[in-house]
């Protein structure tokens, strides 16, 4: 069976019964491929991993980049960078690493908003990037945006307003106090919440 033949229904009930915070690829992976009898949900699940694996995981080899030279003493950038890139990456809900091809996963078959609420004519959408945005030692993987709706086009009022987070945990009190400022219009206080 391949996932041409899957309806999008099939995959929907593949993966119903998960949580895409608690998702682990590899580990389902191994633990449907050694079942010796899968229900057709598991088949289709074991079928989508397999496929992605192997269409993204050669992909991330060929992504490395050979070493940078050690920093001198005297040399911090290149000592932060190489920091920088020893953090992953990709990273799941939980922070830990992940690699590309479960990173891809998890973003084609998940939905991956903590909250997304509509207030009056704005729309504060808090998601699971799972991609390393911080810089250097710092993980966020989480992000809050704002948008507004006018004359049927959805616009980026707050263009330069982005709040983001390392945990889940923050991502939800995040999300809530932004939508408390936009339901209030406290929108001096909101970008406040920048700095």
């Amino acid at each position: 069976m391949t996932d041409l033949e899957f309806t999008k229904e099939q995959i929907l009930a593949a993966l119903k019964h998960y949580d895409p915070r608690t998702f682990k690829c590899e580990k389902i992976l191994r633990d449907l491929d050694e079942m010796k009898i899968l229900e057709d949900s598991q088949s289709i699940l074991l079928e989508l991993l397999k496929r992605d694996k192997d269409a993204f995981g050669h992909m991330e080899e060929k992504l490395r980049r050979p070493d940078i030279p050690k920093a001198s003493k005297n040399d911090k950038m290149i000592d932060h960078f190489n920091k920088f890139r020893a953090s992953s990456r990709y990273c799941d809900w939980d922070t830990t690493p992940m690699k590309m091809w479960e990173w891809t996963f998890k973003n084609q078959y998940f939905d991956n908003h903590v909250g997304d609420d509509f207030i009056k004519d704005w729309r504060v959408s808090t998601v699971w990037l799972g991609l390393n945005m911080g810089m250097f030692e710092t993980i966020q993987i989480f992000e809050t945006m704002i948008f507004k709706e006018t004359d049927g086009e959805t616009k980026c009022d707050f263009d330069m307003f982005q709040r983001r987070y390392k945990y889940y945990v923050e991502a939800v009190e995040g999300h809530k106090e932004v939508c408390d400022l936009v339901r209030e219009e406290l929108f001096d206080k909101l970008m406040a919440l920048e700095d």
